[in-house]
This record gives C-alpha cells, sequence and structure tokens, in this order.
C-alpha cells in the first residue's frame, strides 16, 4: 500500500498542515505582541506611564516612567515610591481594560479610565484649556497616558488626578474635604480619598445646615454647562459654614467608584441641592464672549496638535486591542462633532 493511501498518514498530513498554520499564526502574533510590548510606543504629546507590581506586597506598586520600570534605581524617586492600587474586577496583569485608582503614600489620588469608556474626547482638551487660563481656580490635572503594567501595554487611558487633601504632621488624615455628586434631587458622597462614608455632609444633614455656593467663573460654568457626564459634582469644606464649588471633571465619579469597589454609593434624597443645578444664558456663556482674542486663537492652533496625538495613540490602542471598527468609528461622534459644537461658539453661531 502506498503511503498516500494510508489513511494514518492522510491524517498524520492534514494535521501537519494544520500545526504548521497554528505556528504561523501564532509567531505572527507573537511578534505583534512583542513589538507592542518591548518598544517604546511613545506617541508625541501623550505620555508614558509604567505601573509596576510589587512582587511583595499585595495592593502595591510602583508608579514611574519607562527608564523606572526597568532600573529600580536609587536616586529616582518615582521608582522607590510604593503606591496602593485599587482596581476594577475581571483584571489581568497582560491587557484587560480595568480602571484603576492609585494612590501615593503622600496621598495623592489618580484614576485610570480606559479611552472608550471616556464619553467625551474633546472635553479633556477643553477642560486643561480651561485650567491653565483660570489660575485661581482648583482644578485637577487631566492627562493622556498610554498605560504599561509589568512592562506590557495595556492602552490608551485617561488620567484625571483628585483633589489633594495632605496628611497632618503627625499622621493624622487632617479635614478631608467631601465630594457631592448631584443626579436630580439625589445626593452621593465620598471624600477626598476617594472613599466613604462622609462624616461633614453626614453632620449638615442632621444639623439642618446648607452649604454656601461660591460662585464660579463664566469659564468654569461652560465646562459645568457643557460637561459629557449625567451629574453634577462639587466639593465641599468639611466644616461650617460648609462652602461648596463646582467641580467639573471629565469622567462619573459614582461610576468610577461602582467600578473599581463592585459597590454603589450610598444616596440620599436631598431637595435643596435642586437649586445648585446649573443654570444660565447661552448668549453669555458662548466662548466667544468668554475669551479674549488671543485665547481664542491659542485654542483652535492647539487643538489640531491635540487631535492628531490623541489619534495616533488611538490607532495603536486599536491594533493591539483590535477595536479599530469599534472605536475608530467613534471618532466623528466623540472628537469631532464635539469641536465642531465648540467651533460653532467661537464664531458665534448656534450651536
Amino acid at each position: 500500500m502506498n503511503r498516500v493511501d494510508n489513511p494514518r498518514s492522510i491524517i498524520y498530513a492534514v494535521l501537519a498542515i494544520i500545526l504548521a498554520i497554528l505556528i504561523v499564526s501564532f509567531a505572527r502574533h507573537y511578534l505583534q505582541f512583542q513589538e507592542l510590548t518591548n518598544l517604546n510606543l511613545h506617541t508625541e504629546g501623550i505620555s508614558d506611564l509604567y505601573i509596576q507590581m510589587s512582587p511583595d506586597l499585595p495592593g502595591k506598586c510602583h508608579v514611574t516612567n519607562r527608564r523606572g520600570s526597568t532600573f529600580r534605581r536609587s536616586d529616582d524617586p518615582s521608582a522607590r515610591r510604593l503606591w496602593n492600587y485599587r482596581r476594577s474586577a475581571g483584571d489581568n496583569d497582560t491587557g484587560n481594560l480595568n480602571h484603576w485608582m492609585l494612590q501615593s503614600t503622600a496621598k495623592k489620588i489618580f484614576l485610570l479610565v480606559p479611552v472608550n469608556d471616556v464619553k467625551d474626547w474633546t472635553y479633556p482638551y477643553i477642560y486643561q484649556f480651561v485650567k491653565g487660563s483660570e489660575n485661581e481656580v482648583e482644578l485637577p490635572s487631566v492627562q493622556w497616558v498610554q498605560l504599561y503594567v509589568n512592562r506590557i501595554y495595556h492602552g490608551l487611558y485617561l488620567q484625571v488626578y483628585l483633589p489633594h487633601d495632605p496628611r497632618r504632621r503627625d499622621g493624622g488624615s487632617g479635614h478631608l474635604r467631601e465630594l457631592l455628586v448631584l443626579r436630580d434631587s439625589t445626593i452621593a458622597c465620598l471624600n477626598t480619598r476617594f472613599s466613604n462614608p462622609c462624616t461633614a455632609y453626614q453632620t449638615m444633614v442632621s444639623t439642618s445646615k446648607f452649604p454656601t455656593l461660591i460662585t464660579p467663573s463664566k469659564l468654569v460654568m461652560w465646562l459645568i454647562t457643557h460637561s459629557p457626564i449625567e451629574e453634577t459634582l462639587f466639593i465641599m469644606r468639611p466644616y461650617a459654614p460648609y462652602q461648596i464649588t463646582y467641580l467639573p471633571l471629565s469622567i462619573s465619579l459614582s461610576e468610577e467608584y461602582s467600578k473599581i469597589d463592585g459597590k454603589s454609593l450610598p444616596e440620599w434624597v436631598d431637595n435643596r441641592f435642586v437649586t445648585f443645578h446649573p443654570t444660565y444664558s447661552p448668549e453669555s456663556l458662548q466662548l466667544k464672549n468668554i475669551l479674549s482674542a488671543k485665547n481664542t486663537q491659542k485654542l483652535q492652533e492647539e487643538w489640531k496638535i491635540y487631535e492628531t496625538n490623541f489619534t495616533n495613540a488611538l490607532k495603536i490602542h486599536c491594533e493591539y486591542h483590535q477595536c479599530k471598527n469599534e472605536i475608530i468609528l467613534d471618532l466623528p461622534k466623540r472628537l469631532e462633532s464635539s469641536w465642531e459644537k465648540t467651533q460653532k461658539e467661537l464664531s458665534g453661531a448656534s450651536a
């Protein structure tokens, strides 16, 4: 019997072909994986952020740059400092899109939100512009970062810092301001350490106190009324007279807390806060009537740089996560159309 007539030989030949195809496919995927994880994927205008997990201390990590992730140098403070971290469920150190909360020993806190969970990709640009223009207003830093975990590329994330309340010299927590999340007449609360409960708010309610709203500038009010988030966020001093100010972040704190802690924030119905829903005159809050000619020109000139850098970083993200058809198609809605609305306001046209 010829070898080709032997059924077993035919089976072996077919298996050999299948194995060869699998090896080629795996090699191609592995080489792509190596390219995305071992090379420096730095995109102009987008920072690289490296998280190195502590091998000995659960829930601890180092937050550093590319060099610090490779060499644990004694003269590099960022490579020595330990951070606490929490992240959303279903995590995997090699690539799942987790939501992160990172807290340094100095109690500085920031959140990391995957790009596909950020509703408006133009808003962070406007937010940073307002932050740079309103020096007297405390707006936490926001920026896009390319995230690596244990030197493995994870994707494009929005890094959002929370307001910082330093610890007292004796190690105590001091007075922590509280963040009030308003949805219709419902209030949820967490403090600047991204934890609950909120004692100051409860004290205020139990003693029938009500906070005093500090009126924001027109530029900050523009941010608030154009926020893509379906909630209004305030920051409140934890003692009388309980003054509060608007805090227009690019993300929903209540949603991030639910994702990271696996439970929702406690909520209360407090109809008094309805009076703090932002009200405005569309004419007075048009950017054309708020920004100087110089700032208007700067906003328009720097937009093209932001758009190019963000799009390039998003393409890398989508190449790695194979989401090109899913996310790139969102560019017109989340980036271009939102910027077009801003352009109309800058020109005085009806948005």
